[in-house]
């Protein structure tokens, strides 16, 4: 299995956080590492003390917002794939495996994603579903009309390709649709995705 290196962004106070990371560290092959990057939270963030011993976190001084603190989590790792989670979602039993088979079936791939349940604050299934596309290798021709109109991606169920990542230029983009510019610039610039038509994650609404 590749080495998959985990970047998990964060502003305090962040309430679902060690739920984020116990899904991440239960994963069956555990990644390779994991960045958590406090984005100059007021109250600096902490982790509980067993994700910590298997947590790498970092504190920005300045907030970046989510790609800023991407990109601080991207400089951490090593590893040839970075997979995306936020800190008030959680990964499925599976998803890391699955999503990595997926890559190694279709290597074309910049980037792999998934589908979502929806869930509440209490993680109960909400009534609210997510735009579902088509399983396989999704060529440009096919998702850039898509991704630039409604951006079915949950940026959760992401993992993504070191090198066509870096080549894109990072993370940061325009806000605030930071994501949706990533994706649109894999995608214009040739790359196709992997779908996974499994659901592997629980995407949280809250307040």
């Amino acid at each position: 299995m590749a080495a998959v290196g985990v970047v998990v962004p964060v502003r305090g106070p962040a309430p679902f956080l060690d739920e984020a990371l116990e899904s991440v560290l239960r994963q069956d092959p555990a990644p390779e590492a994991v960045v958590v990057v406090d984005d100059a939270s007021p109250e600096p963030v902490r982790i509980d003390p067993d994700h910590a011993r298997r947590c790498t976190l970092v504190r920005r001084d300045m907030p970046g917002g989510a790609p800023g603190a991407r990109d601080t989590g991207l400089e951490r790792l090593q590893s040839d794939l970075v997979a995306l989670l936020d800190a008030d979602d959680a990964w499925r039993p599976g998803k890391l495996a699955a999503q990595v088979a997926a890559l190694e079936a279709h290597p074309e791939a910049a980037a792999c994603f998934a589908r979502v349940r929806v869930v509440d604050d209490g993680g109960r299934p909400t009534a609210e579903r997510w735009d579902e596309l088509p399983g396989g290798m999704l060529g440009p021709e096919t998702l850039l009309p898509v991704v630039f109109e409604r951006n079915p991606i949950p940026t959760s169920t992401v993992v993504l390709q070191r090198a066509d990542l870096l080549a894109a230029g990072g993370f940061a983009g325009p806000p605030p649709c930071e994501d949706q510019d990533l994706w649109l610039r894999l995608l214009r610039g040739g790359h196709g995705f992997a779908s996974v038509p499994e659901v592997l994650v629980d995407y949280r609404r809250h307040a």
